[in-house]
């Protein structure tokens, strides 16, 4: 190998890429300092990154809170992998609890607006949903959607397909 040829065993990363990473653990520091202290404990963060945590917390200065997140970025460097996986996992059931109530919200706006197409669908998805229970639940939810009157019958609808509908 020659002078000239450059050698890609070693190819650093651009100040870009660098910049970009150290964003992102800033980022996870963010998420971590808006945690709560019970949500924190679940994490078992190492010492000193818990107590950076701890102190950003308590900061109300702009400029100082701003040094304290680029601090907890330093400090994800070292464990920062193993750190977002396990507050990943901590965040998960939340977005998992997001998901199942826009299933049940799509469920109940599909069956408000198709009527009995809809209901013969959910009942060959969910055998043990009660036709006529759920054709009384959408009579009324059309007709109070109708007369916009209050929306107590929609709620109500929603409450039989989340007993209905297991996560």
């Amino acid at each position: 190998m020659s002078v000239c040829e450059p050698d890609n065993k070693f190819e650093e990363k651009s100040k870009s890429q660098r910049k970009r990473e150290v964003e992102a653990l800033q980022n996870i520091g963010e998420k971590l300092v808006n945690l709560r202290c019970a949500q924190l404990n679940k994490l078992a963060l190492p010492e000193r990154l818990r107590q950076a945590v701890d102190r950003a917390q308590q900061i109300r200065s702009r400029s100082a809170l701003r040094r304290q997140r680029q601090y907890i970025g330093r400090l994800m460097r070292e464990e920062g992998e193993e750190v977002e996986l396990r507050l990943e996992k901590l965040l998960r059931p939340h977005v998992e609890e997001t998901a199942y109530l826009h299933k049940l919200e799509r469920w109940r706006d599909r069956l408000i607006d198709e009527g009995e197409g809809a209901i013969d669908d959910l009942i060959a998805e969910h055998p043990s949903a009660e036709r006529q229970v759920v054709r009384q639940y959408v009579r009324s939810a059309k007709k109070q959607q109708e007369e916009s009157l209050s929306q107590k019958a929609v709620r109500n609808l929603f409450k039989y397909l989340k007993t209905l509908i297991s996560t």
